[in-house]
């Protein structure tokens, strides 16, 4: 009798009713839980950085080192784990289209100690943003600017772009003291060599730093830029140090470089 009542169902187009196990077995999402661990001190890692493969958006470790990424999609079984002096650690999360909740469990850092563990953080950060590739490369070759690079960025803990710039020994930023009177709260990065002598006949002048933001020369203020969203920085002093791809500028460059911009 069951089976000719579903053939009846199936017969008027309609289904029957899903049993909550066969529900469980189609879930397309799931929650991935565990705890980041220092391999050295054993002691949990606090605000470790966490993402799948290929996907923009970042969850972090709590104050005990515990995390849970709700609503991970079944296909994201490449999960990376980070975090400021550690080598990024690649785990493979099991997949299964049954399970709603997967514990992982202890997710171990090793601190970077080597020269091919500070290139192991580099290449992590190229292969999460391949337009990165050529700041890397020149960053390896020391080819003559100031880099900033994910991590250092987050040690620095400032407000604005502007602010992380500040400590540069490249430029000279002048920032009004009062932005209400002046009317302008932009802060001006300057070449720290001085005057830019080309206009030195209309009175003195200081050399104004050209910013590019992902490759394209930009006419917005510094902090235009949320430095949240700032995945590398390089600052070059003048011309003779500028790479040819942000062409010849008299006062040399601050290039920008955002987490969501994409490699042409």
């Amino acid at each position: 009798m069951p089976r000719l009542r579903l053939a009846l169902l199936a017969g008027l187009g309609l289904a029957a009713p899903v049993s909550l196990a066969a529900q469980a077995t189609m879930a397309t999402e799931r929650a991935v839980s565990g705890v980041v661990i220092d391999s050295v001190s054993g002691r949990t890692v606090r605000g470790a950085v966490l993402y799948f493969d290929g996907a923009r958006i970042e969850h972090q470790s709590g104050r005990d080192g515990h995390f849970s990424i709700e609503h991970a999609s079944i296909g994201d079984t490449i999960l990376v784990v980070r975090s400021i002096g550690f080598v990024p650690a690649t785990i493979v999360v099991p997949p299964s289209a049954s399970a709603t909740a997967v514990d992982i469990g202890r997710v171990v850092l090793r601190p970077v100690a080597t020269t091919l563990d500070q290139i192991a953080v580099e290449a992590e950060a190229v292969h999460r943003y391949p337009h990165l590739e050529d700041f890397y490369r020149r960053k390896q070759l020391k080819a003559g600017g100031d880099y900033l690079t994910t991590d250092d960025i987050e040690r620095t803990a400032v407000r604005n772009t502007s602010e992380l710039l500040y400590r540069s020994a490249k430029l000279d930023m002048d920032c009004p003291r009062d932005p209400v009177r002046a009317g302008d709260d932009r802060c001006i990065p300057n070449d720290r060599r001085g005057l830019d002598y080309r206009s030195a006949l209309n009175g003195p002048s200081r050399c104004e730093k050209e910013v590019f933001v992902d490759g394209r020369l930009s006419m917005q203020g510094l902090d235009a830029v949320p430095v949240e969203q700032i995945a590398g920085v390089e600052i070059y002093a003048g011309p003779a140090t500028t790479p040819a791809n942000f062409g010849q500028r008299r006062c040399g460059v601050i290039a920008i470089w955002t987490k969501g911009a994409s490699r042409e």
